[in-house]
């Protein structure tokens, strides 16, 4: 009996330490919780836009004996090294596109030909450099990029109608 009795206050110490430990903070079944909130907010803004308003023209020249180049400015002036001639009356002009958007965001501008050189489609070509005066930002949701740049006139290039299209990417 003395046996039973020692194994009941063992059991009875136990218990009593485990209670003690509850009331103490130790091992709780009741956990302290806590929240907090955070605001939810999206911005929609105009998507980016792009307009052609002109094509990129070389006017008219004739070619010579000897390679010339002719150029485009972006103010739309025509310049002939060598000895190309320009004939009067032919249109000049840089490609120019409008973009617009929302107020005064930052964009990217990717310019490309779909082919380094102007074709006859009769297999003559002249070499293309294409330039630009892209801004990175729009003002007051707009800007203007102007595409223009050189060919490289080969001596005796054939006479013909040459061309190729210039591809405008923006994007924010």
């Amino acid at each position: 009996m003395r046996t039973q009795f020692s194994a009941i206050v063992a059991f009875s110490s136990v218990l009593l330490a485990a209670g003690l430990s509850q009331a103490a903070g130790g091992s709780s079944s009741t956990n302290s919780t806590d929240s907090a909130t955070a605001n939810v907010t999206a911005t929609v803004v105009a998507p980016i836009t792009l307009n052609k308003t002109s094509d990129l023209s070389f006017g008219t020249f004739t070619s010579d004996t000897a390679a010339c180049t002719v150029a485009v400015s972006a103010n739309n002036t025509q310049t002939v090294t060598g000895n190309c001639a320009p004939l009067s009356g032919s249109t000049i002009s840089a490609a120019a596109f409008t973009v617009g958007g929302s107020g005064n965001r930052n964009f990217t501008t990717n310019v490309s030909a779909t082919s380094p050189t102007l074709s006859d489609g009769a297999g003559h070509t002249m070499g293309l450099t294409l330039q630009n005066n892209a801004p990175t930002h729009l003002t007051n949701g707009a800007a203007t990029i102007n595409v223009y740049g050189s060919l490289a006139v080969a001596a005796n290039q054939a006479a013909g109608s040459y061309a190729d299209t210039v591809t405008v990417t923006v994007s924010y």
